[in-house]
């Protein structure tokens, strides 16, 4: 039977490397079938070493349908599944007008075993004309997309195409489950292909010097200190905030629990037996209050200095008449147990 394309893998027998398997001469045809008539009896007696050594040599003569079929039979009986599998494939793919419909069954059940056995993966590439490698092994184009039969385990991928970026992966195959794997190349940007300009013989002008638009622009940066000083002082006020919103609320609690505790509609009013504890229980109110007055002054503090910050980030500069320009954020404030105050000036 005649052959249309040739497998993966060139193969080596007796040092020599047959250029194209796919088209024999004649004399190589003849000494091919020899090879082939010789392996059948030993292949039906159960000696398939000695039978796929023939076998081999018959097919790197001849890439013939009828060789990769009995060669794969071979490989499979000898546990070399994964040579098996691409041998069956081949064998099923180039199959002739003559091949019964049994032995097209019988090539279809023997390839479906030995992929039990082995580790496949059907590789997708874009563009198609890339060319692919598995562990650095380049694959036949005929072979793509696959399946690509190979032995458990890690394997690296790779497409390579003119004009595109390569695009590599890694892939853990397991046995007797297929996978796929898309590989899309990315086309190299114009500018990065371009060939370079031949030398005129002119030289290029030099650099003009900076202009003061360029100087204006660079000295007129902000330093990030104000920043970092406002955005500490609006955390350190939401944070007092927070602080004295528990201390206040844990104050109001007492109070209200220890007058609770008193006999009486009002226990604490004039001429109470419990003076003792109603002054207690006062000061617990004026704690409350005073820490309310706290409260107010750290989210006033951290809201306003939050404010300035996003201010001084945000706003647009202007500057002097020598090229700088200046910004500042002025915060005053008093506190005391019976109010807060916060005075807050800034220019930017």
């Amino acid at each position: 039977m005649l052959v249309s394309s040739a497998i993966t893998t060139a193969l080596f027998v007796g040092g020599m490397v047959h250029a194209d398997p796919s088209h024999p001469d004649a004399v190589d045809q003849q000494r091919a079938h020899q090879l082939f008539e010789q392996a059948k009896p030993l292949q039906d007696s159960g000696k398939c070493d000695e039978a796929e050594k023939l076998l081999l040599e018959a097919w790197s003569l001849q890439h013939s349908p009828d060789v990769a079929a009995n060669l794969g039979m071979c490989q499979a009986t000898l546990g070399k599944y994964v040579e098996a599998a691409r041998s069956l494939r081949f064998a099923r793919r180039h199959a002739t007008v003559g091949t019964s419909d049994k032995q097209r069954n019988g090539l279809r059940r023997a390839l479906e075993a030995v992929e039990k056995h082995v580790a496949s993966v059907t590789v997708s590439v874009t563009p198609p004309q890339a060319k692919v490698t598995v562990d650095g092994n380049a694959v036949d184009q005929t072979d793509l997309p696959g399946p690509l039969f190979l032995t458990p385990g890690e394997h690296s991928l790779r497409a390579t195409a003119k004009g595109f970026d390569p695009e590599a992966r890694s892939v853990v195959l397991k046995e007797g489950k297929p996978q796929t794997v898309t590989l899309e190349l990315r086309a190299v940007p114009a500018a990065s292909s371009s060939t370079p300009v031949p030398h005129s013989g002119f030289r290029a002008a030099p650099a003009a010097p900076p202009t003061d638009e360029g100087t204006d622009r660079r000295s007129s940066s902000r330093p990030l200190w104000p920043a970092l000083v406002g955005g500490g002082l609006a955390l350190a006020g939401l944070g007092a905030g927070i602080g004295f919103s528990l201390a206040a609320s844990s104050a109001s609690s007492d109070h209200d629990a220890k007058l609770a505790a008193l006999a009486g509609p009002n226990p604490c009013g004039a001429g109470t037996p419990n003076a003792s504890a109603c002054a207690g229980i006062n000061r617990l109110d004026s704690r409350a209050a005073r820490d309310r007055n706290f409260v107010a002054a750290g989210f006033i503090v951290g809201g306003v200095s939050l404010v300035a910050t996003a201010a001084y980030l945000l706003w647009p500069r202007q500057g002097g008449s020598n090229g700088a320009s200046s910004s500042s954020l002025h915060l005053a404030g008093t506190l005391r147990a019976d109010f807060a105050t916060i005075d807050v000036s800034g220019s930017f």
